[in-house]
Parts: structure tokens; sequence; C-alpha cells
């Protein structure tokens, strides 16, 4: 939200349209080819499965070489494994021989091509350790990684009919992320009724540019309860078309913007919503360093060298299309940043937006599918200020980018369902809780610690709920104690390199 040079900044939103990753089983929405040559593609149920959604693909026989292709945000690693697979039928049980195709690698174009038979449901395996050159036909067995992912049936052929693909895979079973948060350390459900929990929230109304907000934003943010309310399990930001007043500038629209007072650095979010509907609504779900200063934490670095991740940004003006979006100092106006449409209508229906932070990559998701990663390949203070602790932000601007106001809009609402985050990762590769011990816990005093040899001098710190850290230690030997008898009794975290478990101080 807090962004500039804005014309650049949408222009290059078509540079930055990613796609799915493996596998791809046509089930979310984001699972979409875009054709050539005449081909057509459409998202349809199983020809013999009514509750199994697959890809429909038609040759229109307008050429020999019609196809379809799909943009990866995720690329196929062909050093990680050599086949890929696919399911097709075909309703007439004819012959047939497709190329499947890998581009935008860091190595030339390669493919596969195969000759089978369909009878129902055939799976097709490609084996690209016997592939073929695009370019010249010359054999390789073929290494990298590819973002793109191209398909041809009975290429070379000036021929018609329709065939389903479904579960196009490489074998990815984790979704693309590298690291998986499972425990969750904060939350909000919004079960309450009237007010925003105050120690959860704190609602931002102070404008920081003479009366008004940055981005040409219309409104006064409020915390009046015909602004921001919980009500049948789910916080309601209501943007409204009215009169007032604040801060010595008068504006024609209220709304409300929330921040966590919980901080945190590496870690998943979820949250559910439904977005407002009508020209000029701009709702957000996002997050800001703690380093730029918030209601309990002084400012250090301003924005954007605090960094901020954009995990749902929608316009009204440009209905179902979904933004994710990353600023540092090195993108804030030509940021980095995509979209992606959805099927269904984001105003009726309820989705979940996440974020997966690890620090090595911030993976942007809808309904659990990635639709963006962001990996710079140089991370520094310019590409990455993503080392420290973020909160999050709720709120419903108006106009600004979010486009020109419906004159006939009088308010309309994002309903958000739940807030969480997620901790503790367990990968393969990190010790996290199976091999870094702490005990008693729940403690009273004193609190052992034990490690893996390779986290002697790494430093440890103890951060509160809402993410202030407490205290810190370093870490001497393979076990190692810590006093908590100076802490209040309550919930902490403990934080080793890039891990952390969950204290309980009685």
């Amino acid at each position: 939200m807090q962004k500039q040079y804005f014309l650049v900044w949408l222009l290059l939103i078509s540079q930055f349209f990613f796609g799915q990753q493996m596998p791809i089983d046509f089930s979310p929405t984001l699972d979409n080819f875009t054709v050539f040559s005449g081909s057509q593609f459409s998202r349809v149920a199983d020809p013999l499965d009514a509750n199994n959604m697959v890809g429909k693909f038609t040759k229109t026989g307008g050429s020999q070489w019609e196809g379809a292709f799909i943009d990866l945000s995720a690329s196929i690693n062909l050093d990680s494994g050599k086949i890929l697979t696919l399911r097709f039928y075909d309703p007439n049980a004819l012959s047939h021989n497709m190329v499947l195709k890998l581009e935008n690698g860091v190595n030339p174009n390669v493919e596969v091509l195969k000759n089978f038979s369909s009878s129902g449901w055939t799976t097709v395996s490609f084996d690209f350790s016997a592939a073929k050159y695009s370019s010249n036909s010359a054999p390789v067995n073929a290494s990298g990684t590819y973002s793109r992912l191209t398909l041809f049936i009975d290429g070379g052929q000036t021929s018609i009919g329709t065939y389903y693909i479904d579960d196009i895979s490489d074998g990815t079973t984790n979704n693309g992320l590298d690291v998986v948060y499972s425990q969750l350390v904060w939350q909000d459900e919004f079960n309450d009724s009237g007010t925003f929990s105050s120690a959860n929230w704190f609602a931002e109304t102070v404008p920081p540019n003479n009366g008004s907000w940055s981005n040409g934003e219309l409104q006064h943010y409020t915390n009046r309860l015909v602004n921001v309310n919980e009500n049948n399990g789910t916080l309601k930001i209501t943007a409204k078309k009215e009169s007032y007043t604040a801060y010595g500038t008068q504006k024609n629209y209220t709304s409300a913007r929330l921040n966590s007072l919980f901080s945190f650095t590496y870690g998943r979010v979820d949250v559910r919503a439904k977005l407002p509907v009508g020209n000029g609504t701009w709702p957000a779900i996002w997050m800001l360093g703690t380093s730029m200063g918030n209601s309990y934490t002084p400012a250090t670095l301003n924005w954007p060298n605090c960094g901020e991740v954009d995990i749902m940004e929608h316009w009204g003006n440009n209905p179902n299309y979904i933004h994710g979006s990353i600023h540092t100092p090195s993108s804030y106006g030509s940021t980095v940043n995509t979209s992606v449409v959805l099927s269904t209508d984001v105003s009726t229906t309820f989705h979940v937006y996440s974020m997966n932070w690890s620090p090595n990559k911030i993976s942007f998701m809808i309904d659990n599918e990635i639709y963006y990663t962001y990996n710079p390949t140089v991370k520094n203070a310019s590409t990455w200020p993503f080392f420290a602790p973020q909160f999050i932000l709720l709120n419903v601007a108006m106009g600004g980018i979010g486009g020109a106001i419906d004159s006939n809009f009088t308010q309309s609402t994002m309903e958000v369902d739940y807030v969480r985050v997620y901790q503790a990762a367990l990968t393969a590769d990190s010790f996290i809780q199976e091999t870094v011990k702490i005990y008693p816990n729940p403690v009273s005093n004193m609190l052992s610690i034990s490690v893996p040899t390779e986290n002697i001098g790494a430093k440890a710190s103890v951060f509160s709920i809402i993410g202030t850290e407490v205290a810190s230690f370093n870490i001497t030997n393979e076990k190692t104690t810590f006093d908590t008898s100076a802490l209040a009794p309550g919930i902490y975290f403990l934080r080793i390199n890039n891990h952390q478990l969950k204290i309980v101080k009685e």
C-alpha cells in the first residue's frame, strides 16, 4: 500500500503474470493454459467423474501445430527428476502422439515425443533423460530448470479433436514450499461481538500527510464500530460514503485500518476473507517491517527500507484480479508484483489468501495454491530486507489505484473470517524441534536448551507474543541454561538462527 510511481507499477503488472506450479490437477482456478494457433482450452468436469476437474484441450484443425502452454511459478527441476507424467483421455479411444516441451530454462528448450493409444484414462510418461533439443532434434539427457510447459497433441497433423488431460506431475509433493510452517503461534478468529480485540490489533487513524493518506486515497480511517467491528464470526471493515472531518481535513469516505500487535520473522500467514465490491474500493492484506515503527516499536528504518509484502490487494475497477507484491529499496516504484484472476467472485466467496516466508523466498498462495514466488538471486538490504520482524495490516482504502469511485457507491465491507500465523518449520535439512530441545516446558525458573554442535555460538533471542525481544544470550555449548525468573507468566518464543520454539512461562 505504500507505493509511488503508479503508472510504471501498473504497466509492469502484465509482465509478471505467473501461472501455477507442479503438480497440475486443474482443481484450482490457477491451472489455466494459454492456447495458440487455433487450439482451445477450458477447465471442465471429468467425463467419467463429475467431482474431478480436468483440462479440456480442443484441436480445431487450423494448424498442424496447435498447442497450449502454462507458465509455472515454481520451475521444473530436471536435476531432481527426469520423468514427467500426465493422464490423458480421448472419448474415441484412438492412437495419438504428444510432444511435451520445456521452455524458458537455464539451458536450451527440450522436448519428448510419445506415441500411445488411449482407452479410458491413460497415464503417459515423458523421460527427459532421452529428450531432444527443440532447435535441432539432437538427443540430450536434459538438465536444469524450466518455467514453461508446452503441450502438442498430434503435432504435425491438421486434425480435429477434443481431449482431456489431468494430473501433470514432476513428482513434486511439497507444493513448492522450501519450508513448511506447521505450528500455529498467533491467531484471531473474530468470534466476539462488537469492537475488535485491542490485545491483537491497533486501529491506525492518524494520516501521515497533512490530514491525508498516501497513494491518492480518499478516506479517513476511524476506529468507530460503523467502520470496524466483529459480528457473527467475522471481522468487518466497512468503507462508507459520508462526510467526515478529522485532523483538519474533510473527506467524503471513511473506513478502517488495523495493525497487528504481533510481529514475527519467517512463517506463514493465512487470512480467509471476502472482499468488498464497487469501483474505487481497494482492500488489502499486507505486512510491513516493524523497523518502520508502529504502536509498540520505535522507527529505525523508513519505507521501503523496512520491506513490504502485499499478500492480497484487489482493485474494485478490476474485479476478481488478485495482486501480490513485494516492495524493497530495489523495487518500490517498478515493484516486483504479479496478479491472478479467480473464476469465483471474490466479493461473494471466501478465499484463503496466504504468504509463506522462509529465509530463502516468499511464496504467495490462494486457497493453498502458489501463484508467485519471490526469490532474488542476490539477497541484500536492497533486495531482501526480509530478515527482521514484520506485522500484519488489514484495511480498505478508497480511490487511489483502486480507481475512480462509483458515484452510486454507498458502502461495502471486507469480511475476515480468521488471521492465522504459523511457524516452527519442519524441513528435511533443518534440526528444529527434533534436535533442539527445551525443558521443562512449561517452565518456572531455569530453562534447559539442547542444540546440535553446529549451533554453538549462535545468538538466542526470547520474544514476547507481540514480537518484542525481552532477552538474548549466546549458545555456549550443546547444553545451555536460561533463567526465566524475570519473565512474567505467559507465552514466549525462543529463536535460534532461523528456528523458533514456544516457551510457556508459569
